[in-house]
């Protein structure tokens, strides 16, 4: 762990930001194994809706993956509770053309929330909650009577805390043509009407988060809305206060990006997915925190410039151990392409840091140009699991070969 602690520092400072799109797509197709089809779409997607945009990636109909532009926001907060999800094995609430109620307050009662459910349950509608929190009877009342089938109902929190929280859901209730239901506005739940409630083309709500696309709210109100938040940054100086009407900017012009994967057989769409998320999370990762030569040479010159470090004599084994362990990734590379690697770890140490072995060219090249790059999120997760794993191991003082 004193290494781990150690040779994260020489990994953030080897790490680099990235600035193209070019680069974005590079990252993008060396995560999904060289698939430069999963390499574009993904670029695309960040063109249109930004790195920080919502990209929801689903299971297609067909053999072409498709990209799909909306209108969309993403709430940072998930459903309150598991029993709302309509998609077990995706573990998610889906809503077609729900309504939403969007509440400045704490909702414990079932007998206040009831009358306004049973308005949406009788057009046939689903509902999404969205509140300060749902707790006692009226949580428990909701998931019994989703669970029986009779209510098509989910819940979630809403965001941030006092006026962060009250500002959002007022804008949320803009993009959505609702009313924001609050006892300091004089307006009561269980007076509420279903011409209070707000319409999207479709909810996506999952444990950590939730994405509404789609809200069908009035466009001169929102069109009115943003120019208000212009207006108001034209005439303040605060940096802090600029950015947060910025976001609050967003909300209403912010996308959403829908890629469907297609494929030829269930297995093969399976997979497919799994790699365009995987290859999405490694992008992501790599616009926030930046990225390192791949190839296993990151963790090769982070753990080489370790050998001089000085450590007690007991944990000098475990040390040298470590270090070893952060030399195999780039030795295993070398040793597949079929060359020497204590020979290619000498030549590649002596260029400059962003210059590796690429073994598909069996060249020496610099990798910042290549675009042989790794998240340094990525490399620093996966070296801590290893580490964690290596720990169980020793304590245990035991392996079963299975």
């Amino acid at each position: 762990e004193i290494g781990l602690e150690r040779l994260f520092q020489n990994l953030d400072q080897m790490a680099f930001p990235i600035h193209t799109m070019d680069d974005v797509q590079k990252i993008a197709t060396i995560s999904a194994s060289g698939d430069s089809e999963i390499g574009s779409a993904i670029r695309s997607c960040f063109e249109k809706v930004g790195k920080e945009g919502v990209i929801v990636i689903e299971e297609g109909k067909g053999t072409q993956t498709e990209i799909e532009w909306v209108q969309g926001i993403e709430v940072d907060r998930g459903y309150v509770s598991a029993y709302f999800c309509t998609n077990q094995d995706r573990m998610r609430v889906e809503m077609e053309d729900p309504y939403l109620l969007i509440a400045d307050q704490k909702i414990s009662s079932a007998q206040d929330l009831l009358p306004l459910v049973q308005q949406v349950n009788a057009m046939g509608g689903s509902l999404l909650i969205i509140a300060e929190s749902l707790e006692g009877d009226a949580l428990s009342t909701l998931v019994l009577n989703k669970l029986r089938g009779i209510l098509k109902v989910a819940a979630i929190q809403s965001p941030s805390f006092g006026d962060k929280r009250r500002l959002f859901l007022e804008d949320l209730a803009v993009l959505t043509g609702a009313e924001v239901i609050s006892e300091g506005k004089g307006l009561s739940l269980k007076e509420a009407t279903i011409a209070q409630l707000g319409r999207a083309e479709k909810v996506l709500a999952y444990k950590e988060k939730t994405v509404i696309v789609g809200g069908k709210g009035e466009q001169k109100k929102i069109e009115s809305r943003v120019l208000h938040f212009e207006n108001e940054m034209q005439t303040i100086e605060s940096f802090l206060k600029k950015q947060e009407l910025q976001k609050r900017k967003a909300i209403f012009l912010g996308g959403a990006a829908f890629i469907r994967v297609g494929a030829m057989t269930d297995s093969e769409m399976k997979r497919k997915k799994q790699i365009f998320e995987d290859a999405l999370h490694s992008t992501r990762a790599a616009c926030a925190g930046g990225v390192v030569p791949g190839g296993g040479v990151a963790l090769l010159r982070a753990a080489k410039a370790l050998e001089q470090e000085e450590c007690l004599k007991e944990e000098k084994v475990g040390f040298d151990l470590f270090l070893r362990a952060c030399f195999s990734p780039f030795r295993q590379i070398v040793l597949n392409a079929g060359w020497d690697p204590s020979l290619m770890m000498n030549e590649v140490l002596a260029k400059e840091s962003s210059y590796g072995f690429n073994a598909v060219t069996e060249k020496i090249e610099d990798f910042s140009i290549s675009g042989i790059l790794d998240p340094v999120k990525g490399v620093k997760v996966s070296l801590a699991h290893a580490v964690s794993m290596a720990g169980i191991v020793f304590l245990s003082e035991v392996l079963i070969e299975l």
